[in-house]
């Protein structure tokens, strides 16, 4: 029998609720031996600010942002 899916996008913003989808992301890659990789996706109109506004990256979280999917990897290692 052939495998339904061969490869999962996980679009994750890194919110709780994303971070909860995460692992059903992974029990599904495992379940199916399929290739699993990690989308960050955000509004950027929410911010209402042009980006080039900002100064610098960490103003924008990306340290946070990364860290939590680096969190979120290492717990799709230990499942």
């Amino acid at each position: 029998m052939q495998a339904l899916c061969k490869k999962i996008i996980l679009a994750t913003d890194f919110s709780d609720t994303s971070k909860e989808a995460s692992c059903y992301a992974v029990q599904l890659a495992q379940t199916y031996k399929a290739e699993l990789k990690a989308l960050h996706v955000f509004d950027t109109s929410a911010w209402n600010v042009p980006f080039h506004d900002y100064s610098s990256l960490e103003e924008l979280g990306i340290n946070k942002a990364v860290e939590g999917f680096e969190e979120t990897r290492q717990r799709g290692k230990d499942v």
